[in-house]
């Protein structure tokens, strides 16, 4: 094609094609990118604020939905940018984007991994604690636990839903454990990891811990009402306030009963 001449200067016919071409093929290539991205954006939102468990606000006055469908959004940008810059051949530039996204798009499945894991297992985790209060519930456990003196010793009237609490955390805690392995970064998931271990391996000692101290409770407590009512029947009240030892109102065998 013959070149075109503008005063002193001449233009390639064939160069000036190509560029067009390459023009006309970024502009179309980002208005199909805006239009994806508008229409993604919108049905991402609309997804995950149907999912009830994610419709709650993000801390910045804006939902869940609204947070990840502009990341989704920013993804599909990304690609267009990409492709805008490769139309022009700019390597130099699409060259580290290119492995930005690759990286980015490879990380995605540890992702929605790990979050699958989490929300499967909140779920499960959720329905046996209910489960578990219910049927504690059903055979009237805070009743008779209330009964023995479990709300003395520990100030809690509904032990059924502390049991329930409990299972829950015991399969949490290990949900998230797995959740964070699935992300395979070891830089964050390594030192959570260690600390969930350490809380899990911790409560059946705390439970241990707790079960010994309320027997003890009981035990003690049993023991010493017996010496309280075994003491006043050997007349040790009467010679100990024979001997006007005590303050007035006490009584020897309430005394000695609680040091017991």
């Amino acid at each position: 094609m013959d070149d075109l001449r503008i005063g002193n200067y001449a233009l390639d016919m064939d160069i000036a094609s190509d560029w067009g071409m390459k023009i006309v093929s970024a502009i179309l290539i980002w208005v199909v990118t805006w239009m994806v991205a508008k229409a993604v954006k919108w049905a991402f939102a609309k997804l995950v604020d149907s999912i009830a468990f994610l419709q709650r606000d993000n801390g910045g006055g804006d939902s869940v939905g609204g947070s990840l469908s502009r990341i989704v959004s920013l993804l599909v940008w990304l690609f267009g940018w990409i492709a805008i810059l490769t139309v022009f051949e700019l390597d130099a530039v699409t060259a580290p984007l290119q492995a930005l996204l690759d990286n980015v798009m490879g990380f995605i499945p540890n992702i929605v991994g790990a979050g699958i894991i989490f929300f499967v297992g909140s779920i499960v985790a959720k329905i046996v604690r209910d489960l578990v209060t219910t049927a504690m519930q059903t055979i009237n456990l805070d009743k008779w636990a209330n009964k023995a003196g479990a709300e003395q010793v520990t100030g809690n009237s509904t032990i059924s839903s502390t049991i329930g609490t409990v299972v829950y955390v015991l399969i949490i805690v290990p949900v998230a454990i797995a959740a964070l392995q699935a992300l395979q970064i070891s830089a964050i998931s390594d030192p959570a990891v260690t600390l969930l271990e350490t809380i899990l391996s911790a409560i059946p000692l705390i439970i241990g811990a707790a079960l010994i101290l309320g027997i003890a409770y009981l035990i003690a407590r049993w023991v010493g009402g017996l010496v309280g009512e075994l003491l006043p029947g050997l007349g040790v009240d009467r010679s100990i306030d024979a001997m006007d030892i005590l303050p007035e109102g006490s009584t020897a065998s309430s005394i000695i009963s609680k040091v017991v």
